[in-house]
This record gives structure tokens, C-alpha cells and sequence, in this order.
């Protein structure tokens, strides 16, 4: 037990300091301060989500043959690094290889990190422990990500560089954490190694549920739009007049309103609303265009609420979505689904940096609202439609 305990406050440990990321609420603030547009900001961004794409496969392959611990080490030294490049630089070059370096440190992770807990509990027959012991490293990631978000934009009001000798400190500190862990015996696959069989079996078996795959194109959409909207967040309170340090404190509010919202969920699906995340959906959007065609700061509240809201909404709708998948068919569906979110994700972080360059950062807000009022309307004709074509032919039991 004395070792289980000690294993924890040091994962627990390494998950705070991985979450303490001081450059990362205002990076793109770091980016604009040296001159580069959102066109070029977009880019960048979308160079880090297509790494993790492209190295998903070869990273899970490392996880499942070496050491995960030593991995998962390499992997916030490799983004310590990056962040070195950013240091030393301000140009599009260094930006692009830092984002790199962060996205083979995201692949190196992904799946390795669960992996790697599971493999120690099941070493002291603790393997019951396992959820309790995941929920508490998101949460102390979360603490983690809420200060780093607070002090990062105090500090960086006074020098971006510094923050990111911060970032730089944090990376290579959590690597020495995991240093003092033992590296136990491999029990568990991270099951990336057969990433592309299941991403075949996954299209094969949704062509049999085509009300599952109208779900995850209107969740991909949605939250592809939200998601390419989070990253501008630093930028679009910039230009409502917010100063650097006051950002950080924003960046922690919206950190605190998804904790809310993941915890306070199933108060709106107590209400039994018939579709309660369209209607959800629907308001959010309503106040994401009261602010962004206002563009005053007194709104700001209400931007707020619509955040929450669509939070709340992400989980509703992933739960509908589930309820949609059979069990033996659930990890394929929901790898298929996460491929298909980073695609529509990139398309949609290209196509926010020409409009954020033609119309304003701000104007991202308004877009975002259009798209959570006209999205859930096309949804729930589609789904209306779908639902009544297999009542008519006797096949509504299948969803």
C-alpha cells in the first residue's frame, strides 16, 4: 500500500505539472506580438493537430515495444525542447517546429499514459483502482491548466519570454517525476498498433447505422467549430480591449466552466427535454452572436453562459451518440469518430484564419453562433426524417 500511495502522489504530481503550461492559454498572443497573421496562426495550429494524425500509428507502436515510462518522459522533453525553438525564435520556422515536437509529445502520450497506470496497479493487484485513480489525474491536469492559465497571462503582461522559460521548466520537471517511478512489466496494450484495422472495421460497421453516422458528423461539426474557435480565444478577448494578464484569468473561467459543466450535466437531462442539447445548442449560439455583433465587453457574461451551455450540450450528445454504438462495436466506433473530428477540425481552424483575416478575430464568434443555431435545425430535420423511415419499414427497434 505504501508503495501504491507513493506511485499515486507522484502521477498526481507529473499530471499537475504536465497541466501547468503557462505559455499555452496565450500562445497565439506570443504569435501575433511577432507579426503573424491568423492565416499563418491557423496554420501552425493545424501542423500540430495534423502531427498527431500522422504519428498516431508509429507512436503506439513505440508505447506497446519499450518503456512506457521512459516514453512518456521523452514526450514532455520533446515539447521542453519545443519550446526552446520558440524562445530562441519568433519566426513561422521555429513556431512550426515547436508545434511538431508538441504533437509527437501529444502521440507519445496518448494511450501510453493510461497504459502505464494500469500496468502499475495490476503489478500490486490494484487494477480496481484504475478509474478512481484516471478521474483524479484529469483533475489535478485541470488545476494544473487553470493556474498556469491565471500566472501565464500575469506574466506574460510583463515578458512572453518568460512564460515560456516557464512552460520550459514545467515539461522537463514532469519527465523527472516519472523518473522516479519504477518501470514495471507491460500487461496492457495501448491497442494503437492496430489503429487502421479498426478504423476499417469502424467504416464497415457504420454503413449498418446510419443514424450513428449522422450523430458524429453533426458532433464532428459542432464541436469541430467550437474547438477551432477555443484556440482564438487569447486573440478574441485581445480585441475586445481585455489586457494580457486579464486573459489568463478569462482562459480560467472557461477551464472552471467545463469542470461545471461536466459535473452538472445530468441536471438537464433530468428535465426531460424532449432534444434538450439542440435547444441547448440553440441558445448558445443565440448569445455566441449577442456578443460577437456587439463586440462589447460587458456581454462577456453572457459569452460565458453559452460556453457552459455548449459544454453541457458535447456531453449530452456524446452520450446520445453512444447509446447509438453496440457494445462490441464501441472502441471502432469511437476511433473512427475521433479521426473524423480532427479532419473537420483542421478544415475548419484553415478556414477560421481566412475569416478571422477578411472580417475580424471577432467575427469567429459570430460564425460560431450562425453554426450552433443552424446546426442542431438541419440535425433534427435529418433525424425526424431518419426516424420516421424506419418506423414505415418497421425497423425502428434498431436504434
Amino acid at each position: 500500500k505504501i508503495n501504491m500511495d507513493n506511485f499515486l502522489k507522484k502521477i498526481y504530481l507529473y499530471s499537475f505539472l504536465n497541466g501547468f503550461n503557462l505559455i499555452f492559454p496565450i500562445f497565439t498572443l506570443l504569435f501575433s506580438k511577432h507579426g503573424l497573421n491568423t492565416v499563418e496562426i491557423s496554420l501552425l495550429i493545424a501542423i500540430w493537430s495534423v502531427t498527431t494524425i500522422v504519428f498516431e500509428v508509429p507512436a503506439g507502436v513505440l508505447a506497446d515495444k519499450y518503456s512506457r515510462r521512459n516514453l512518456l518522459a521523452l514526450a514532455n522533453c520533446l515539447r521542453g525542447i519545443g519550446f526552446i525553438f520558440w524562445l530562441i525564435g519568433g519566426s513561422f520556422f521555429m513556431y512550426a517546429i515547436g508545434f511538431v515536437l508538441w504533437g509527437l509529445r501529444n502521440v507519445l502520450t496518448s494511450g501510453t499514459l493510461e497504459a502505464f497506470i494500469y500496468d502499475e496497479l495490476k503489478s500490486e493487484h490494484q487494477e480496481h483502482l484504475y478509474e478512481k485513480a484516471s478521474g483524479r489525474l484529469n483533475g489535478h491536469r485541470f488545476l494544473g491548466g487553470a493556474l498556469s492559465a491565471v500566472l501565464g497571462g500575469i506574466i506574460a503582461q510583463y515578458s512572453f519570454p518568460l512564460a515560456i522559460l516557464g512552460s520550459i521548466a514545467t515539461s522537463f520537471l514532469s519527465a523527472c517525476v516519472l523518473l522516479f517511478i519504477r518501470d514495471v512489466k507491460q500487461t496492457r496494450s495501448t491497442e494503437e498498433t492496430q489503429y487502421f484495422q479498426i478504423l476499417k472495421n469502424a467504416f464497415l460497421q457504420a454503413k449498418s447505422n446510419t443514424y450513428f453516422l449522422l450523430i458524429v458528423a453533426f458532433i464532428c461539426i459542432i464541436f469541430g467549430v467550437y474547438g477551432a474557435t477555443d484556440e482564438y480565444w487569447a486573440l478574441i478577448f485581445h480585441d475586445f480591449g481585455l489586457m494580457v494578464s486579464s486573459i489568463g484569468f478569462i482562459t480560467a473561467i472557461i477551464y472552471g466552466l467545463t469542470s461545471l459543466a461536466g459535473y452538472s450535466a445530468h441536471i438537464f437531462r433530468n428535465l426531460r427535454w424532449k432534444n434538450v442539447e439542440l435547444i441547448l445548442l440553440s441558445i448558445s449560439g443565440l448569445l455566441f452572436m449577442a456578443t460577437g455583433l456587439s463586440k462589447t465587453i460587458v456581454l462577456l457574461p453572457l459569452l460565458f453562459l453559452g460556453i457552459y451551455l455548449i459544454r453541457v450540450a458535447e456531453i449530452q450528445l456524446e452520450a446520445k451518440m453512444q447509446h447509438h454504438i453496440r457494445s462490441h462495436e464501441r472502441a471502432t466506433m469511437t476511433s473512427m469518430k475521433s479521426l473524423v473530428f480532427e479532419l473537420v477540425y483542421v478544415a475548419i481552424i484553415l478556414l477560421y484564419g481566412f475569416t478571422a483575416r477578411m472580417f475580424g478575430i471577432v467575427s469567429l464568434v459570430t460564425v460560431s453562433g450562425i453554426v450552433f443555431i443552424v446546426s442542431p435545425v438541419i440535425y433534427y430535420l435529418f433525424s425526424k426524417k431518419f426516424y420516421l423511415s424506419l418506423h414505415n419499414t418497421g425497423s425502428v427497434n434498431q436504434i
